[in-house]
Order: structure tokens, then sequence, then C-alpha cells
């Protein structure tokens, strides 16, 4: 058994696909298998995933249809042999070092995931998202979780080492149903059944955003949807904890509020007729079955405008819808 499973869910991505997988393959620390998990491709890229298979041992070509990519990694989980598994992007690279840092680090730290820094590659400009050295022994202690939760690296499967284990024993996968923020669905139910973590100052995983096709590009009509299904979950989590202290209580009340405050502000933002604008801001808020919570943590609300905040905590449509009209003139 390999000591790490680095797993590529790969469509349609021929014109980075060989970077990728020579980053992967060049790597200073050799003990790990590739698992390629082509998506069905329609291009070159699954004849490019054989051809390196045919020249690496370590490599594993998993051809499958079209399901997307929570499927395609969900295909790799099932394949993987290693005690540790990592995801990598088709679309982005690795340094020589990556594997071999963040691998020294799990056994360091003797760790259940070790979060390194990620290098966001726009084109034309990079920005650099660089973590402190931690470790957390244990979650029993409330902020040391809620600190984990909250990272903003949360968000993404890449630059992790999981332990396989966990992910096998308690039945942990991405969810296909969720057509945005499986990441962070799949990162926080990980952590749940995890009892320690670390994370590294190092910076060695290269993200492009400027890719065709690329998900943080495109406009995500589930988003919100989404965006408070994974709140519930954070409070599930919290709370089956034991956690319910002043910062759990107002970090909580805060992702709330602010997640309906930014699906407001975009509804009033659009140019539609006044009742459209109040139909669909009286549909936000049906969404949302956890008024009563704002409600009684209200006080624990930062900042913002008071009389704007006072109208969607009472799901004010109409006057909400009204207001945009005065300050936009659209009706």
């Amino acid at each position: 058994m390999r000591a790490i499973s680095v797993i590529v869910p790969v469509y349609n991505v021929e014109q980075y696909l060989h970077e990728c997988i020579e980053s992967i393959v060049r790597q200073s620390y050799g003990d790990f298998e590739l698992i390629l998990v082509d998506d069905g491709s329609s291009d070159a890229s699954g004849s490019i995933c054989d051809k390196a298979a045919g020249n690496d041992e370590r490599i594993t070509v998993i051809h499958k249809p079209n399901e997307g990519v929570s499927i395609a990694r969900n295909v790799g989980i099932e394949s993987a042999r290693s005690e540790w598994i990592t995801f990598v992007d088709s679309d982005d690279i690795i340094e020589e070092d990556y594997l071999e840092n963040l691998y020294r680090k799990a056994q360091q730290q003797k760790s259940d995931l070790v979060t390194s820094g990620i290098l966001f590659d726009y084109g034309e400009k990079q920005k650099v998202y660089s973590l402190e050295d931690t470790t957390i022994k244990s979650f029993e202690k409330e902020s040391d979780f809620v600190y984990m939760i909250t990272q903003e690296l949360i968000t993404s499967p890449v630059g992790k080492l999981y332990k396989r284990d966990i992910i096998i024993e308690n039945d942990l996968r991405f969810d296909p149903l969720l057509s945005f923020g499986e990441d962070r669905d799949f990162n926080i139910r990980y952590l749940n059944a995890t009892e320690s973590a670390c994370s590294t100052s190092y910076v060695g995983y290269n993200y492009r955003i400027y890719t065709p096709g690329s998900l943080t590009k495109k406009n995500h009509p589930q988003r919100f949807k989404n965006d408070y299904k994974y709140w519930t979950k954070l409070k599930e989590f919290t709370h089956n904890r034991g956690f319910s202290s002043l910062t759990t209580e107002k970090m909580l009340t805060n992702r709330l509020f602010h997640l309906v405050c930014d699906e407001v502000m975009m509804i009033l933002r659009k140019s539609v007729p006044l009742l459209e604008r109040i139909h669909l801001l009286k549909n936000a808020f049906s969404e949302i079955d956890d008024f009563s919570y704002l409600m009684k943590n209200k006080s624990l609300i930062d900042g913002g405008n008071g009389f704007l905040k006072r109208l969607i905590l009472y799901r004010q449509s109409t006057l909400l819808a009204l207001l945009a009209v005065f300050y936009h003139g659209n009706s």
C-alpha cells in the first residue's frame, strides 16, 4: 500500500492536463498512486490520461460517463488504497515538494487533516493565501472547532491531506446533488468526524481561476439555497458538540444574516418590475426556516444599516422593493 492517493477528476482539459500530470509524477516524494478519473471527456483528455499511465505504473485511469466532478471524485475515493488522500484539479499544478511537505506535516503532528496555503492564479495577476502553522489536537475545545470551520480555505478540497480510513469508515462522499458548495459540505462533514487537524504555512498548490469553464467563473442559481443548507449543517454540528458560546452564536447569526442580506441586495439590484421583485424577495425569505433564530440573536448582528436590517429581519418584501425603486428608479 502506498502512502498517498492523488485523485484528479478530468473533464475536457486537454490544454492543461499534461502540465498537471507532470507536476504530480515529478514529486520529490514518490510513494503515491495517481488516480485519473476521466469523466466522459469529449476532447483528447482521455487519451492523455492513458498515455501517462503507460509511462508510469503509479497511474491508474478510470474512464466513465460524464456525471460531474462530485461523482468523479467519489469514484476516485472508491478506487483509492493508500493511507492518505489528496485532491488535485486537472487544470492546476503542484510544486515538486508539495506531497513531501504535506505528508511530513501529517507525520510530525499526527493529525487527521493537513491544510496548506494556495496560490490563486488569475492569469494577469496572482494572489497567495497562506495559513499559520497550527495544530489542533482535539476539537473538544470550542474555539478550535470554530476556527477550523470558518477558515476561508474550508471551501475547497484541494491543498489538503485527508485520512482515507476516516472517509471510508464515515461513508463520506461529495454530494452530487449540490451544484455549488459540495466541497465545503464534504469538508465540514469530514471535520466533524476527526479528532485533530493542522495547517502549514507552506504554499505549494497553484490554483488556476482563468481557465474556460472554471466553476469559479460561473453563476450559480442554487447558490443561496446551498449556502443556507451549509449554514444549517454548521449550526447542527456546533450544537451537537454542545458548542453554544457567545462567539459561536455570533458567528452563526452573522453568517445567516449576511447570506440573506446578500441575496436581498442581489434582488434589489435587478432591473425587474416591482411586483416581480416583491415575488423574488418573498421566495427568498420562504427558503429560510430560521428567522426565529435571527430574531432571537439580532443583537449579535455586526454593523450594517439599522433600517435595512429591520426590513430584512421582519421580511418586509414590499417595503424593500419600494426602497429599490426609490434608490434605483426602476419599477
